[in-house]
């Protein structure tokens, strides 16, 4: 049965935040054999690196990274854990396009992804200059109409300047209890990245048994780390004395 959904209104959508799939991906000849759905994936972890640029996640080599698992892939795009390896397979560098490439760190950690360009740095600068050129001949002709009209606020399109109230946050644990935002999730990723899936049960299973809430998950969540820590061993006291003191 149909939904029904209801219209936009004035600037309603500008409140929104969108995933941005570039235009190459889907005109480029050489992207054809990528599937839409691969292509709706990587403008996702496209999206997770533009935050980790902002979160200054790079390597020695000073390339950004993101920590994506197979079962946030099969999260996000609603599939599951064997369709979500196929469509990262098909990005991958190895088995497939070469627009991510997984670099494993070690037992016990969570291996990094890196998302690559989709496009040359030659093609690049190839298009920048004849953008130069056009603009500086169509600059010349634009009628009034058209110099008066008010450019985009890119700054409120950006995830990271969207304010804290607006922020969009998602639904984790078997109960679907714990809101974290896609910033949140990622700090936990770097934190806790050999278990914070079994911090996100801990704390949904207990919300969902004492009928609590939190208004911030991820500081619950560091809050019961920090509790886990051993405390240092209490010091002795020293009750030797010497001959002739009194106690």
């Amino acid at each position: 049965m149909t939904q029904q959904f209801e219209y936009f209104y004035g600037n309603e959508a500008e409140q929104f935040a969108f995933y941005k799939i570039p235009k190459t991906l889907m005109t480029d000849p050489q992207f054809a054999g990528v599937s839409l759905m691969a292509k709706l994936l990587y403008g996702l972890l496209l999206d997770r690196t533009y935050l980790s640029v902002e979160n200054s996640w790079f390597d020695d080599q000073g390339r950004a990274y993101i920590h994506f698992t197979i079962e946030d892939i099969a999260r996000e795009m609603h599939c599951g854990k064997t369709k979500a390896v196929a469509l990262l397979n098909e990005l991958d560098s190895n088995k497939g396009i070469g627009l991510v490439e997984k670099v494993r760190i070690g037992q016990g950690n969570a291996s990094r992804l890196y998302v690559k360009k989709f496009y040359s740095s030659e093609v690049q600068n190839m298009k920048f200059k004849n953008s130069e050129k056009r603009n500086s001949r169509s600059s010349e002709n634009k009628t009034l109409e058209f110099q008066n009209m008010k450019p985009n606020n890119t700054e409120k399109n950006k995830t990271e300047r969207i304010t804290k109230e607006n922020i969009q946050r998602k639904s984790y644990g078997s109960y679907n209890n714990v809101l974290l935002s896609d910033d949140d999730y990622r700090k936990l990723t770097e934190e806790f990245p050999s278990d914070y899936q079994d911090r996100i049960e801990s704390v949904s299973l207990y919300c969902a048994s004492h009928g609590k809430k939190y208004k911030d998950f991820l500081a619950t969540i560091r809050s019961w780390a920090r509790k886990e820590k051993p405390k240092p061993p209490r010091q002795a006291r020293d009750y030797s004395f010497r001959e002739g003191e009194c106690l």
